[in-house]
């Protein structure tokens, strides 16, 4: 016998894997499925997400600050104050897009895996069917005959 572990996102294909598996003469005794617990949702930031957000920031800081500092040569104040006000400028506005934009991340949904246990005839066949209904990973191990449930 084979073990087939199969990763997959929460969505109706997990449905349709399970009936096609069962069309295909599995017992749903050797079908096991099992959802993968969330991390608690925490309120601290870390650090890699502050230093995200401020990329951009830095990035049209620098851009801003060259512009404005070639412009301000023309202008009453002179570069320096230019350069200056449009640094601010520009790290302002690449810290505020990326605040707007990083609260529109997808959640990511749980996941589920999926244990199947078949003959070793049938398993290039289920693995097939598992990559075709959008399988993320799979592995094959072999293992003793046990039903799951």
């Amino acid at each position: 016998m084979m073990q087939i572990l199969a990763l997959f996102e929460h969505s109706l294909s997990i449905e349709i894997v399970l009936s096609a598996l069962m069309q295909k003469d599995i017992n749903k005794n050797y079908i096991g499925v099992f959802p993968l617990d969330q991390p608690p949702h925490s309120t601290k930031r870390s650090i890699d997400d502050v230093q995200r957000r401020m990329d951009l920031g830095f990035i049209l800081a620098t851009a801003a600050g060259a512009i404005g500092a070639s412009i301000g040569f023309n202008l009453n104040l002179g570069p320096i104050i230019w350069g200056i006000a449009t640094s601010v400028g520009g790290f302002l506005s690449g810290y505020l897009i990326n605040v707007i934009l990083g609260k529109r991340k997808k959640k990511t949904e749980p996941q589920i895996i999926l244990v199947v246990h078949c003959p070793k005839s049938k398993t290039e066949e289920i693995c097939h069917l598992l990559w075709d209904y959008q399988s993320i990973g799979l592995t094959l191990t072999e293992c003793e005959v046990h039903p799951l449930h």
